[in-house]
């Protein structure tokens, strides 16, 4: 069992868009990166995952949302994925499991506007399992329940809801090539300048 949950009033900020500049400066974003990495584990992660999600979940901090089993957060937590608005395409096969959970049109704003989502779209979109006053109690009495079943059933369970692996592997491996495009591109490196300027 795996719970995450962040600090200061937040869940995630995402990856520091000065991380993004050293990435171009190194040329592209290999496999081996942070980023990458942790969300193959994510993906390939057999027990289940348990996120408690207060204030701002931003970019990296939603798209791991995807791999979680259980996902609780407080009525003001705020979710965004602001990749285009950076020059950049999703990440973590966002791209595959957004339409398939939402619906296409819904996923369109998720993905391609990058706007502010309340917990209560997210809740209707599917990213959420329910909205809580206090997400990591919520989170924790959850495992504490999960942690009394049978390992072998809770295992292979999550392993046939989950999505299609090869498919995910497959749509993660052409978001990370184009993703490594983009953040070469001049329209990243500008989005970046604007965006330290702030």
């Amino acid at each position: 069992m795996f719970l995450l949950s962040g600090s200061g009033g937040n869940f995630s900020a995402g990856n520091d868009i000065k991380d993004f500049v050293t990435v171009v400066e190194e040329k592209g974003m290999s496999r081996d990166h942070d980023a990458p990495t942790f969300i193959d584990v994510m993906r390939n992660f057999s027990k289940p995952v348990i996120a408690a999600v207060d204030g701002f979940a931003v970019g990296i901090g939603v798209t791991l949302l995807l791999y979680c089993d259980l996902v609780y957060a407080s009525k003001d937590a705020k979710f965004r994925i602001p990749f285009t608005q950076l020059g950049l395409c999703s990440e973590a096969a966002a791209s595959y499991i957004l339409p398939k959970m939402m619906g296409r049109a819904r996923a369109a704003e998720w993905l391609l506007l990058g706007e502010v989502v309340s917990a209560d779209h997210a809740l209707k979109d599917g990213i959420l399992t329910q909205i809580v006053e206090k997400p990591v109690d919520i989170a924790l009495e959850k495992a504490k329940i999960l942690s009394g079943l049978s390992p072998m059933a809770i295992k292979e369970t999550k392993r046939l809801m989950t999505f299609n692996n090869e498919i995910l592997k497959h749509t993660f491996d052409d978001e990370m090539k184009v993703f490594s495009q983009c953040l070469e591109s001049v329209e990243a490196l500008q989005a970046f300048e604007k965006f330290l300027k702030k």
